[in-house]
């Protein structure tokens, strides 16, 4: 197959016409982040923060914004690709939101809150050396071609992190969260549990979109979305007939 030859085949400079339409959209994306960062301000003058269980819904709502974001700088950069990774991810984020505001919204943060700290603490499990986690990941690191001689050396200090976060997750504010946590690890060997599927909520983010009603929103864009976020969507939309017959273009 023969290619014509580009000189911009990122798309940097892009007609002029389609340069205006871009300016035009980024005057809305920097509203919305604007409007955002203003909510963001006046939701941390309420009251009723600095509890655990408010932590996961403001900090959604910050990581939805700067995604919108970072979607305006990629798009007017005329890199649409990147963005639509950002856009998947923003996605789910509104998932997440909907699905804690629905019902139940304190039991729903401390589940996601659980979830969080269980990940750190496993992660932190691997990096001891005495841990039965910890030989299985020195040992699977000899075969890593990007690491070599691997070594925790602060064992004292990763200590004290894990003692913090064992402690953590013993606290009575914790505590039906983390039996439901227990109650469903022991259900499956090869994955942690979800802590959307806390108290018998959805298992999968299909199931989740289903009980939010939001399936149409599922399946024809964030379920597309996933060819970019995986490295997969590499071909469709970017190779075009090209100048003389039997060539092609891509852009």
């Amino acid at each position: 197959m023969a290619f014509d030859e580009i000189d911009d085949f990122l798309g940097r400079n892009n007609d002029p016409k389609i340069k205006n339409l871009l300016d035009k959209w980024k005057v809305y994306y920097d509203k919305i982040v604007y409007v955002g960062g203003e909510i963001f301000n006046d939701i941390l003058k309420k009251e009723n923060l600095g509890k655990d269980d408010s932590l996961p819904l403001i900090m959604l709502f910050r990581n939805a914004v700067e995604l919108i974001d970072s979607i305006s700088i990629l798009v007017n950069n005329s890199s649409s690709e990147p963005a639509r990774i950002l856009l998947r991810t923003l996605l789910e984020t509104s998932f997440y939101c909907e699905y804690i505001l629905e019902k139940d919204t304190q039991k729903r943060s401390m589940a996601f809150l659980i979830c969080h700290y269980h990940q750190k603490l496993d992660f932190n499990y691997k990096l001891q050396h005495n841990t039965q986690q910890g030989k299985q990941f020195l040992s699977d690191l000899k075969t890593d071609k990007n690491i070599k001689n691997y070594q925790f050396v602060n064992q004292t200090l990763l200590e004290k992190a894990i003692k913090n976060l064992e402690e953590l997750l013993s606290l009575d504010l914790y505590k039906e969260a983390e039996t439901e946590y227990q109650r469903i690890d022991k259900q499956y060997k090869y994955r942690k549990p979800k802590w959307y599927e806390f108290y018998g909520g959805p298992t999968s983010i299909a199931k989740l979109a289903k009980h939010l009603k939001q399936v149409g929103l599922y399946h024809i864009l964030y379920s597309s979305l996933s060819k970019s976020t995986h490295g997969n969507h590499i071909i469709d939309g970017f190779i075009s007939p090209g100048k003389k017959e039997d060539r092609k273009s891509v852009v």
